[in-house]
């Protein structure tokens, strides 16, 4: 229980900036245009590959994914491929905020007065190794992992909140950006030290962050089912430009 009148200093995370500035690092590599080093013809089709799909964020509103060859991070850091995959759901905040910087950089050659600060993120794929659906067990959560299956239903597409920013009902005062955890989450207290409300609360949906989401459920494949055994079935959550690209009986690949 926290005391009252005690603040907290949220403690900075060593791994999360480095793989930040590593990620950086890679595609100032691969979009750099003016760094006048050498490159062989793999480099530069890598190059256009990512300056292509950033150029599109920039055109389309309605994107916010940069597709990436898990192999050519493997190529770039070895150990940073390591770490990617082990602790994914702890650094994927960091991989956005590089993502985000390397839009602001080179999309928007960093104009201040033309920023679109967007969300800006990644999907992998071409992981080394597929997993079958009882093959996913608790010591694969929290890290990137690629399952295969078969759809069998799709739901239709729905908002989800990312971040929320909530008004006071007693004293009107506006939260900070409340990062929303696997539910509805409200703020703790109110930020005017003047008032108690800890329940009270208006989301204000137009200063809030939604998303596209959609569910998605799949079986096993029929030649990985095991003789005598029934299919297995998974719920996938799939979100942002992923929603809608998958329909009964396509066989998938989820990462």
């Amino acid at each position: 229980m926290q005391n009252a009148g005690v603040s907290y200093e949220r403690k900075e995370d060593a791994l999360g900036r480095h793989v930040e500035h590593l990620f950086e690092e890679f595609f100032d590599r691969c979009l750099d245009q003016d760094s006048g080093q050498p490159r062989s013809d793999e480099e530069v089709k890598r190059a256009q590959y990512y300056r292509s799909q950033f150029e599109a964020l920039n055109i389309s509103h309605s994107r916010s994914t940069i597709l990436m060859d898990f192999q050519h991070l493997r190529e770039y850091d070895d150990l940073l491929a390591d770490a990617v995959v082990d602790k994914y759901f702890r650094l994927e905040p960091y991989i956005k905020n590089a993502l985000s910087s390397i839009y602001v950089r080179y999309i928007q050659d960093g104009s201040l007065e033309n920023i679109d600060r967007k969300d800006i993120w990644v999907a992998f794929y071409n992981l080394p190794k597929v997993l079958k659906v009882r093959d996913l067990k608790t010591e694969f959560v929290s890290k990137l992992t690629c399952i295969s299956g078969t759809v069998t239903r799709t739901n239709q597409v729905r908002p989800e909140l990312m971040q929320g920013k909530f008004q006071c009902l007693d004293c009107q005062t506006p939260s900070d950006m409340i990062e929303q955890q696997f539910k509805y989450t409200e703020p703790v207290k109110c930020r005017n030290a003047a008032c108690q409300n800890t329940r009270r609360w208006l989301l204000l949906v137009g200063e809030s962050k939604f998303c596209d989401w959609q569910k998605v459920r799949i079986q096993e494949n029929s030649e990985e089912i095991p003789s005598g055994s029934m299919p297995r079935t998974m719920d996938i959550i799939l979100r942002n430009d992923a929603v809608e690209t998958a329909k009964a009986g396509d066989k998938c690949r989820f990462v």
